[in-house]
């Protein structure tokens, strides 16, 4: 019984410990904010909001910023790499896909651009991070086109 007890912990720990490396804009080094601009997903003087990364900094990165919503995946099969992004004013709807009870899978949001195209950027964290991510998104992404009309 101790000896399951204790490998049911384990689990767990694991578990939650593989969870989001959500981060503000303001802790982002410098370091790392030349990486996301070397990938052409931030502009001089454009600021990062929320960041969160399913892995480590140079593997995985979705992000929203006071111009822009973005995602990237870069690994050792160049193949599945991509860097995307998409202008707010080019941004038609923002759907939340909420999978925070399901241990498999990220949730994320559907950022659906006036060209028809679509894109993720995911959110792998518990459920009040994930709607903060979103609901901060939403807001961010509702100024900046209002201002535009």
């Amino acid at each position: 019984m101790k000896m399951k007890l204790i490998y049911c912990l384990a689990v767990f720990f694991s578990v939650t410990s593989c969870g989001s490396k959500m981060r503000e804009g303001n802790e982002i080094t410098a370091t790392e904010l030349h990486y996301i601009q070397e990938l052409g997903l931030l502009d001089e003087g454009e600021t990062i909001i929320l960041f969160d990364s399913q892995s480590s900094f140079e593997v995985s990165g979705n992000f929203f910023t006071n111009k822009r919503m973005a995602s990237y995946w870069q690994n050792d099969k160049p193949h599945e790499d991509h860097a995307t992004f998409a202008y707010y004013q080019s941004i038609d709807t923002i759907i939340l896909i909420d999978r925070v009870k399901d241990l498999s899978y990220a949730s994320y949001l559907e950022v659906h651009v006036n060209d028809s195209s679509l894109f993720n950027v995911n959110v792998d964290a518990d459920s009040v991070a994930t709607y903060d991510f979103y609901n901060q998104a939403l807001a961010q992404w509702k100024k900046v086109n209002i201002r535009s009309e």
